[in-house]
């Protein structure tokens, strides 16, 4: 492109016009800075070159955007010459260019942003030298002097737990000499004040072109607070299934496909099932053709209706044939609970009892089910809403013992507690509601109960009010060790850290139990 001293184009290659869409007609005479993108930077550029002192110099690269015939805006790397009063102009496609740089500084500058509000604890290490260099939060997330921000890798290894230290060596190297770029660990590391956290450590394998490495960058996240809940929770889950092997009946978990997601020791020992063998096997693996029928076909019927159903159900056990009362449940959409009872010695008599353990058994296993449904919908173990739970809890208890004539009043505020508390004491209101519903009235009685919940000063309380009988004058639940929901309510209380007590009303008898809501902080994780 050629232009006279006045800025005015006289001449134009062929380029032009494929490039930008311009006939030579449309161009021929215009001033060029009609071509520039009218932002203030490319402009004034333009202008300074055209200025008279700029006219004795010999050349001029600029980058400038230029419209094209569509509108389009373009980067371009402008060369300017002048020679005898006429300026040419070559220019150079440079947007894709011009973007791809743009992008990075934009990724830059986010990153940046990303890094300054992080928690996470930041290092790099040089893999040939060994050098370290830990970023501030040293001294926040582990207690370390400023100073030792400068250190080498041996100090790092140096301060990993010894259970834990030949797993991350191994981690690492394995990482490095192979060919991934990413690795994640969890392990204990120790601080400045001698005791350890849990931490997890997401690596990131800077290599050379020759794919040997280079640094190693990484983030490491304090989650000590998670890992002690999960153990907690590792725990508990423990107990839950410590109460269902303890029981007389046989309990079971299946999924839509009829696979085995639990068995308790009592159904085990009906088939002389190993203790996990048969876990994830379904019950067309497991059993004849008749009986796995016979199951898939109730399973079926109670997870499409979404509602409890009990069953008559018989098969052959090690002991022959026996004939059980089967209750089956919804634990949500694609998993089912299953509580057998053994009413073989009973076929011919109406044995009272035998009902109850049935119904003790299947209401307890219910409360696990829905502390597991409130796990999974939850996206925190530290806010487990109860007042969501409790009610559910409740109307599940009162379904399972066919009482629709009990009036059920909630007051309760909106409460979380962690899953230390929360398992506990959903199973510590389903015995002390089963007692109301198994003492409180007598056949064929109507009647009200009323639960409150509230918190007050940090600690939470929970009352079970009905209008019934009362207690009976010689009521110790301290000294009916033998009647194993009492007996539940003394242990779940204790791991509550909790004062809880009996008494009768004017008319009826009131539940009440009160603990310490700890409000445990767990820090998030970023994956």
């Amino acid at each position: 492109m050629i232009q006279h001293e006045s800025g005015k184009i006289i001449d134009m290659n062929s380029d032009v016009e494929k490039t930008l869409g311009y006939s030579p007609e449309r161009l021929l005479q215009t001033h060029f800075v009609n071509l520039l993108n009218r932002d203030e930077d490319s402009t004034n550029a333009a202008e300074v070159w055209f200025s008279s002192e700029n006219k004795i110099d010999g050349r001029y690269s600029i980058h400038l955007r230029l419209i094209d015939k569509q509108g389009t805006k373009r980067w371009f790397e402008c060369n300017f010459t002048t020679k005898n009063d006429l300026w040419y102009c070559s220019a150079r496609d440079i947007n894709e260019e011009k973007e791809a740089v743009s992008g990075v500084y934009a990724l830059k500058e986010k990153f940046q942003k990303v890094v300054d509000v992080a928690t996470d604890l930041v290092y790099e290490l040089d893999w040939d030298s060994g050098e370290l260099l830990w970023g501030d939060e040293l001294t926040d997330i582990l207690g370390y002097p400023n100073e030792e921000r400068f250190v080498d890798y041996d100090w790092w290894l140096d301060k990993i737990h010894t259970d834990d230290l030949e797993r991350v060596i191994h981690d690492v190297s394995s990482t490095v000499e192979g060919d991934a770029e990413k690795v994640k660990l969890m392990y204990r590391i120790k601080t400045y004040n001698g005791s350890y956290k849990y931490v997890m450590n997401n690596k990131y394998v800077d290599r050379k072109e020759d794919r040997s490495p280079d640094k190693i960058i990484g983030a490491i996240v304090d989650i000590s607070d998670l890992k002690e809940t999960e153990d907690h929770a590792e725990r508990h889950q423990m107990l839950l299934e410590e109460l269902a092997d303890q029981t007389s009946t046989a309990i079971w978990v299946r999924d839509n496909k009829g696979k085995h997601l639990y068995m308790n020791q009592n159904f085990r020992s009906l088939f002389d099932f190993g203790k996990t063998m048969e876990i994830g096997k379904t019950v067309h693996e497991l059993f004849d053709e008749d009986e796995a029928h016979q199951f898939s076909d109730n399973d079926q019927k109670v997870l499409k209706s979404g509602e409890s159903h009990e069953f008559d159900e018989s098969f052959e056990t090690k002991m022959g044939k026996r004939f059980y009362k089967t209750n089956l449940f919804p634990i949500n959409e694609d998993k089912l609970g299953g509580v057998s009872i053994d009413i073989t010695d009973e076929i011919e008599i109406q044995d009272k009892r035998v009902k109850e353990k049935l119904l003790d058994s299947m209401s307890r296993i219910k409360t696990m089910a829905n502390i597991h449904e409130l796990l999974y919908q939850s996206s925190s173990f530290t806010n487990l809403k109860m007042d969501e739970s409790i009610r559910k809890l409740i109307d599940g208890t009162t379904s399972s013992y066919g009482v629709s004539d009990l009036d059920i009043t909630f007051n309760l505020e909106p409460i979380v507690l962690n899953i230390n508390l929360a398992i506990p004491f959903s199973l510590l209101i389903n015995e002390a509601v089963t007692n109301v519903l198994k003492h409180a009235f007598n056949e064929g009685e109507s009647g009200t109960m009323t639960v409150i919940l509230f918190e007050r000063n940090g600690k939470t309380t929970l009352t079970i009010e009905d209008d019934g009988k009362g207690l009976p004058d010689d009521f110790n639940p301290k000294g009916r060790e033998d009647t194993l929901g009492l007996k539940l309510i003394e242990t779940l209380a204790s791991q509550l850290k909790a004062n809880y007590s009996f008494i009768s009303l004017d008319k009826g008898a009131q539940f009440k139990i009160s603990f310490e809501n700890k409000k445990e902080k767990v820090q998030g994780v970023y994956f």
